[in-house]
């Protein structure tokens, strides 16, 4: 008996652990090569299909996954260390919702084109190479597993991810090392809802940038009620290293804070954008702030210009030797920024200046609900040397023009348009009333299902959205003033 027991427990615990790399052979594969080479590891067809246990795509082989649907089994990693490339996919747990897959693991020779792909309940991805592309995607329910605390972390190059939904993630939706070089580009994003786990973190979390410029373009970042202690937006540097952040007509909503700027050797930029309600903690002296600057040494210059700060708790405040630039009319230009509403325990800040430097400040508007208001009622919003004489002078005159400010979270999409039928059968005709600068209809799962980038040069415009299937969409028009959406119907 012991002698049959011994063989029998080797090929049992074989069974359980047996994993699949690909034949390393140049090849492209699909799911359907890997059923009938894998021995079990891979199963299934017709376009759903079950991975078993660990599986490599070794670095000379292409795996391809388009119009098709992966359950991982739980503890199961995918390693990358080829090529990777996807469309029309979906890549979940098999027992949702209660157990995870490990996640990804992108090796530094492998490379990733991602197209309208779900990735979910899963252990995140952890993308080493630089070469990756995510285009169209929806990241959602992710927990801090092989990517640690992100849905996805870069370790390497400029990786890129457009028109791409991150939410109900359990930490970041995305983040790079505190001691690297990485600059992503996070262009026309919606990312909501993420951090779940509700600590200290923020929804974009980066380190350095390198000599490239990390850049978050067009992107709407929304905190959840709940989530008091996560934040939208931080570049740290924590341990030295060069940073280098460009954030440009983003909305920024509903967090502990909206953008966390820390460190020396860093360079800011940030222009076009909302920033509203970032408050959700209430705790002043733990953030609150629409744009919070800590700088340190002499090498850190940063820019804000033409945005809008509402009901902070903070608008802006610069700390350490922060270096800022909110306008110079004979310089970069007037600062066109607006504040309104900013404040906490019973008094209005718009900005904090707590470092010895000198800010210039021209050009902005102060008060956006008192649009006449006098030097003498904008010094009361401003906190510098009048307030403290070791603090640096804001310089805040002349005043900018708060005519024709409308406050974003009041705008109304009736404001801007008229979408109708609404429902419809999928032929949409959009009235502008006023100038809207592009339009997107996102899906059910955050995805973009279609995208309109300009709308110059006419009053009207006709939508066929006949190819979607029926359902609630959700139209959103980007406008010079903020967002506006709508729901709309088609049946």
């Amino acid at each position: 008996m012991k002698t049959l027991f011994t063989p029998l427990f080797i090929l049992f615990a074989a069974t359980c652990f047996a994993q699949y790399t690909t034949p390393g052979d140049g090849s492209l594969y699909t799911l359907e090569d890997l059923v009938a080479l894998s021995d079990g590891v891979v199963e299934g067809g017709s376009g759903e299909f079950e991975l078993n246990s660990a599986l490599t795509i070794a670095e000379t082989d292409t795996l391809s996954v388009e119009n098709a649907e992966l359950a991982i089994a739980e503890d199961v990693l995918i390693t990358v260390a080829g090529a990777l490339i996807t469309a029309d996919a979906l890549f979940t747990q098999i027992e949702c919702c209660d157990s995870y897959y490990t996640g990804f693991r992108f090796e530094e020779t492998a490379s990733a084109t991602l197209e309208f792909t779900t990735v979910e309940y899963g252990g995140g991805m952890q993308v080493i190479t630089p070469n990756f592309t995510m285009t169209d995607c929806v990241v959602r329910n992710n927990v801090g597993g092989q990517s640690d605390f992100s849905a996805i972390s870069f370790s390497a190059g400029s990786p890129v991810v457009s028109n791409t939904s991150f939410f109900d993630n359990e930490f970041s939706a995305i983040s790079t090392p505190a001691n690297g070089a990485v600059a992503p580009q996070v262009i026309n994003c919606n990312i909501q809802n993420n951090v779940t786990a509700n600590v200290n973190r923020p929804q974009l979390n980066f380190g350095p940038s390198g000599a490239d410029t990390t850049r978050v373009i067009d992107c709407l970042l929304m905190g959840a009620a709940e989530s008091t202690d996560a934040g939208n937006i931080s570049m740290a540097l924590l341990t030295g290293g060069d940073g280098h952040i460009e954030i440009r007509d983003c909305q920024i909503i509903g967090a502990r804070y909206g953008v966390n700027i820390y460190g020396g050797n860093l360079h800011s930029k940030v222009t076009g954008s909302t920033l509203v309600d970032n408050n959700i903690q209430n705790e002043p002296m733990l953030g609150g702030s629409g744009i919070s600057i800590t700088g340190f040494g002499d090498n850190n210059q940063h820019e804000i210009r033409n945005n809008v700060f509402q009901n902070n708790l903070w608008g802006i405040t610069l700390i350490g030797n922060a270096q800022a630039n909110l306008g110079e009319i004979d310089g970069i230009g007037p600062g066109e920024n607006v504040f309104g509403g900013n404040g906490n325990n019973g008094e209005i800040y718009a900005l904090f200046n707590n470092t010895e430097n000198e800010v210039p400040a021209e050009g902005n508007c102060w008060i956006e609900e008192n649009p006449d208001a006098t030097p003498e009622e904008v010094e009361d919003v401003i906190s510098h040397v009048v307030d403290d004489p070791e603090l640096g002078e804001v310089f805040f005159l002349p005043l900018g023009d708060c005519d024709g400010v409308s406050s974003t979270s009041d705008l109304e999409f009736a404001d801007f348009a008229t979408a109708y039928p609404n429902p419809s059968n999928g032929v949409v005709n959009i009235d502008f009333k006023e100038q809207v600068n592009a339009i997107a209809v996102y899906n059910s799962k955050g995805q973009i299902a279609h995208q309109v980038s300009s709308t110059t040069n006419t009053n009207r415009l006709h939508i066929n959205l006949q190819n979607l299937p029926s359902g609630v969409y959700l139209l959103r028009m980007d406008t010079p003033k903020g967002s506006v959406a709508e729901k709309l119907i088609i049946h």
